[in-house]
């Protein structure tokens, strides 16, 4: 399979493709990469893939390659993580000084945090509640509920990204949770 890559041969790429794509997607799973995420570092390896079919080994199998970038994509997207992570605790940290504190301005955040919370469904609003305001694992928040941890996760994703619709930016979000 690799002399066909090297070759640029499409139709041994769609087969590498429809033969690693799953693999891919549970190796990030167990590394618990949210599912968008995962969907997305899948679609980058094989487009590194792709783009680097040329210079391919043939001393290693084509799943030794494929997983390489999938750990080095692994890497990469760790990195981002902890650098919007470290990015957003510096801005949280400098508007909650003492110098930037506003009570007017948290009571407004917060009744459009109520506002924002108001208009998810149901579920969704009460498992964002228990993880976010209260502290609640999946794992407890799955059994309270009798969910799947998957679907916890499903829905404090999509109330993030509703709440970040909402406020514009998930530094106020994020200063709601302090």
């Amino acid at each position: 399979m690799i002399a066909a890559l090297k070759k640029g041969d499409t139709d041994a790429f769609r087969d590498c493709f429809f033969c690693y794509h799953t693999k891919l997607l549970s190796f990030y799973r167990k590394k618990s990469v949210p599912e968008q995420d995962a969907l997305d570092l899948v679609q980058s390896v094989f487009l590194k893939l792709w783009q680097n079919h040329e210079t391919l080994n043939e001393q290693y199998n084509i799943e030794q390659h494929i997983f390489q970038i999938a750990r080095t994509q692994y890497i990469d997207w760790l990195r981002i993580q902890n650098k919007r992570q470290f990015q957003v605790s510096e801005q949280l940290a400098e508007l909650a000084s003492p110098a930037t504190q506003d009570p007017s301005l948290e009571y407004d955040m917060r009744q459009k945090l109520q506002l924002a919370l108001d208009k998810m469904p149901d579920m969704r609003k009460r498992v964002f509640e228990l993880h976010r305001l209260k502290g609640y694992s999946y794992g407890e928040i799955a059994s309270i509920y009798s969910i799947s941890v998957k679907s916890v996760d499903n829905h404090v994703a999509k109330a993030v990204r509703q709440l970040r619709q909402a406020f514009g930016s998930i530094i106020a979000i994020s200063l709601l949770f302090l």
